[in-house]
């Protein structure tokens, strides 16, 4: 059984619709007492649910009902006893790897927009609020929203390259995602904006997105309205998930 002190906790991401903040809300069950540790735990190794009441100091009836509500939205799963995540889990040292691999396709996708400068200058200044907007703004919401989270995670599920989400139970459709929890000091010498994306609500056939990265809470639409509505159903400490394309 691994050291629990190197276990730490998770940060949870999803990509897709994770639905009304109800007891099928990944972020719901993931803002309970001792959910964030367990899931850390069960991902560096598989254990029991007494190996699990052991390592993490609470009692079992508090580890089992952790355990059979992470299995009802199929975060967990259980075998023979043994208890396990389903999703991608990501340690720090997985980050890093990600870190280095990335940077030359990185580098590739970069000079390939570069390469159409003008093109894309050019419808800058068709956009309705371009004479309120900086360009800069602008492009970072069309090329870094639109076209590189949206559009790009929609053309490399058709291509069957990766999976964008799925149906999970509550009748919503997401990939949940995690992420080792690291100081703030840490991040950005560790991962810098690794994790960027979009948080994106609709609303009277408006869609309001935010984009950045995940390190902290965003104060704007619509995560800030997703904040009070948690804060309002929940005690525990605010929770760093966000909603992803």
């Amino acid at each position: 059984m691994p050291d629990f002190q190197s276990a730490k906790t998770l940060d949870i991401h999803v990509c897709g619709e994770s639905g009304p903040f109800d007891n099928f809300n990944p972020f719901f069950v993931a803002r309970q007492s001792w959910a964030s540790e367990l899931l850390c735990l069960i991902n560096e190794c598989p254990l029991s649910s007494g190996q699990i009441s052991s390592a993490l100091e609470i009692g079992r009836k508090e580890t089992i009902k952790l355990l059979d509500e992470l299995t009802r939205i199929q975060a967990g799963k259980e075998r023979s006893g043994i208890y396990s995540v389903t999703f991608p889990a990501f340690s720090k040292n997985d980050l890093l790897i990600l870190k280095h691999a990335i940077g030359p396709i990185a580098r590739e996708i970069s000079v390939s927009i570069t390469g159409h400068k003008r093109e894309v200058d050019s419808l800058v200044k068709d956009f309705s609020s371009s004479c309120q907007v900086g360009r800069g703004k602008l492009l970072f919401a069309a090329l870094g929203c639109f076209v590189l989270d949206w559009l790009c995670l929609k053309i490399l599920q058709e291509e069957g390259v990766l999976t964008k989400s799925k149906q999970q139970p509550g009748n919503r459709c997401y990939l949940l995602i995690g992420r080792e929890r690291v100081e703030p000091s840490e991040y950005t010498r560790l991962y810098g904006k690794m994790y960027w994306g979009s948080s994106s609500d609709e609303t009277d056939g408006w869609v309001f997105a935010s984009f950045g990265d995940h390190n902290g809470v965003r104060y704007a639409f619509p995560d800030i309205v997703w904040t009070l509505q948690a804060s309002s159903k929940s005690t525990a400490p605010p929770f760093h998930g966000m909603l992803l394309g």
